[in-house]
C-alpha cells in the first residue's frame, strides 16, 4: 500500500518538523457539483478519500489548518 509505505511516513516527518504545506489545490468539498479533490466515488457510489484526501486528513489531525490567503496548511 502506496499511502502506508511511503506517503505516510514522508509526511509523518515532515510534520514533525513543523513543516508548512504549500497546496496546489484548495482541499475542499464540492459536493453540489458531485466532485471533490478529497473524496472519490466508486461505480457504486461508495465514498472513500483519495491520496489527497488522507494527506489532508492526517493534517488536520495534526494540527494544520488551510489559509486560503497564503494556500498552506500552517500550525
Amino acid at each position: 500500500n502506496f499511502w502506508k509505505q511511503y506517503n505516510q511516513p514522508w509526511l509523518q516527518q515532515a510534520i514533525d518538523r513543523n513543516d508548512v504545506f504549500k497546496m496546489a489545490t484548495p482541499p475542499r468539498f464540492d459536493f453540489e457539483l458531485g466532485q471533490s479533490p478529497l473524496i472519490r466515488k466508486d461505480r457504486l457510489g461508495k465514498r472513500s478519500l483519495t491520496g489527497y484526501g488522507k494527506e489532508y486528513l492526517e493534517m488536520l489531525r495534526n494540527g494544520y489548518r488551510y489559509d486560503p490567503v497564503t494556500k498552506e496548511m500552517v500550525r
